[in-house]
Parts: C-alpha cells; structure tokens; sequence
C-alpha cells in the first residue's frame, strides 16, 4: 500500500518525534480484528457493508509476505495532530493474494 495514511490525535506533542516502532506496534495490533488466516476474505472492494476493511488493513499490509521495505514518516499538521505516512514496497493487500500472503502465526 503506497502513501497509507494514518492520524494519532491521542499522542501528545511532547512525545514528537517518534520513531518507527509506535505506528508499527500499533499497525500489528490489529491482528485482533484479522479473522480470515488460511483464506480469501471476503471480496474488500463488494462487501464493506458486511466487514471493517480498515480495522485491519494496516495489519495485513504490514505482514505480507512479498512486501519486503517500508519507509515510515511522520509530522504534526495545523492542529497538533500526528500523521504518519508508511510506503511498501512492493505493495500488498492484494485482493485473492490474501490466503497466500498474510500467514498466521501457527
């Protein structure tokens, strides 16, 4: 996923700079809402009525399997809001790619 964007309107502007590790802890705990390990889920692009894409899509990027380099950037916008921007390459969350690219852990 190229240019994925994230805001974290909870972290304090004293605790700016981070450093790569906050987003990316934060990115894998959505490994808790990723129910479909060893299947497609359901079509993302038909279905999003049915299913939260977005409460797991940070997670499965993160962790597939092709997807070898991630650059991570992050600024503060108008308000005081952290954003941060992660690029992959090359990039996943690949629909039918699914099954074959986001491994459980057993």
């Amino acid at each position: 996923m190229m240019g994925q964007y994230r805001d974290y309107n909870d972290i304090p502007e004293d605790e700016f700079p981070i450093d790569g590790a906050m987003p990316v802890e934060y990115w894998y705990g959505e490994i808790e809402q990723y129910e479909w390990f060893g299947n497609e889920p359901m079509n993302i692009d038909t279905n999003l009525k049915e299913m939260d894409p977005d409460s797991w899509r940070s997670f499965t990027q993160l962790v597939w399997r092709d997807s070898s380099e991630i650059g991570i950037g992050c600024t503060r916008n108008g308000n005081g809001d952290l954003l941060v921007v992660a690029d992959y390459d090359p990039p996943g969350n690949v629909p039918g790619s699914f099954k074959s690219s986001v491994l459980s852990l057993a």
